[in-house]
């Protein structure tokens, strides 16, 4: 959630003004059964205002993706992600 609390506000669409408490209302995900990328979409809510994004997490960075990169974490079971 840090990681987004610095990134959303930094988007285009984002029209927020001031300090972002940002909330989960909800999320869902997809699991490879690889491990190799996951994808989960979270549902967040700022004020009056709710965010679905959707994330994926990787084990080695998209190419050519790096304008899209929010950040990078350790997962406690995959690893750097």
């Amino acid at each position: 959630m840090k990681l987004l609390a610095h990134w959303l506000p930094n988007q285009p669409w984002f029209r927020k003004s001031g300090p972002t408490n940002l909330g989960r209302v909800g999320s869902f995900r997809f699991d490879d059964p690889d491990g190799e990328v996951g994808i989960e979409t979270l549902i967040l809510k700022s004020e009056s205002a709710v965010f679905q994004v959707p994330l994926t997490y990787r084990s080695c960075p998209l190419e050519d993706a790096d304008p899209c990169l929010i950040g990078t974490l350790e997962h406690s079971f995959l690893g750097k992600r």
